[in-house]
């Protein structure tokens, strides 16, 4: 009788313990976020690494910045690299770089299952919801101005070091979305494609520009200039020391859409590193 009542204390122990630990984490945010959480970007290249301090701003964007922090703090960015380059864009959050895998097709890129990731979370913030279900669809409530969003003072735009939220163009899809105001508990119809963030963002290092500000939520800037100036110096160096005619990256055709199940499948040109770029890690260093 003793080994039984303690085989069902055990059972029931585990199940209080497995209760404490989805409370914990749906709760993670409540009664400590601040209007200003930051986030550190450890980001490699050629073996030296770099560290980027973000200030976010979750009174503009609170929708973005809680989806961007729940994900930071799973890991979920961790690994992962980026994919797609140009001068003053660092296109990442969708896929890892495996270097004994570059005849891939994909030059060494790896997909990194969104959904299939996202949905085994304890907790995920959900605001957008699939119109006759009702269910949550993982992507993410578009906070610019195309998508109807804005903010009355002061609204971030794209300058040196930006944090951007980024999402492929499916401007075919035709897909009406319930999306959950980040200002209320309303719901409203919205087109789908301008709310279909998943995971992706980019750093973007020009020094300004006003043709994103309305496609793209801008939620985060850049501390100080210097870590990404160093990081840009490095990849000029290294360009410049593999000799004329080097070229840094090389464009392969990506299927993209594969698990969504909203968008049409696609395919579109990515241009990757030949030296790979990676997201060592994305860590929450104040909420």
């Amino acid at each position: 009788m003793k080994q039984l009542w303690n085989k069902k204390f055990a059972r029931v122990a585990s199940t209080l313990f497995a209760g404490a630990l989805v409370f914990t984490s749906a709760t993670m945010f409540a009664g400590c976020t601040t209007a200003h959480p930051e986030v550190k970007i450890t980001i490699e290249f050629n073996s030296e690494t770099y560290e980027l301090d973000y200030t976010l701003y979750r009174k503009m964007y609170p929708s973005t910045v809680q989806h961007f922090l729940e994900l930071a703090e799973n890991g979920y960015y961790d690994g992962l690299c980026v994919h797609n380059y140009a001068t003053n864009f660092y296109y990442t959050g969708a896929y890892s770089y495996n270097e004994t895998d570059t005849g891939n097709g994909y030059g060494g890129l790896e997909y990194k299952d969104y959904y299939a990731t996202v949905k085994g979370y304890d907790s995920f913030t959900q605001s957008v919801f699939d119109v006759k279900t009702g269910e949550g669809t993982y992507t993410l409530y578009g906070e610019f101005g195309d998508n109807a969003y804005s903010v009355e003072n002061n609204a971030l735009s794209h300058r040196f070091g930006s944090l951007v939220m980024y999402y492929d163009d499916i401007s075919s899809c035709e897909q009406k979305v319930n999306v959950k105001y980040s200002s209320s508990d309303t719901i409203g119809l919205r087109d789908y494609k301008l709310n279909a963030a998943t995971s992706q963002f980019y750093i973007f290092g020009g020094t300004s520009s006003s043709a994103r500000n309305s496609k793209y939520c801008v939620f985060g800037e850049l501390q100080a200039d210097e870590p990404l100036d160093e990081l840009r110096e490095a990849i000029s160096s290294f360009i410049d020391e593999q000799g004329e005619g080097y070229e840094f990256t090389t464009d392969y055709r990506v299927q993209i859409n594969a698990d969504d199940k909203y968008a049409d499948k696609d395919r579109v040109t990515y241009s990757v590193p030949n030296e790979p770029i990676v997201i060592k890690s994305v860590k929450v260093t104040k909420y």
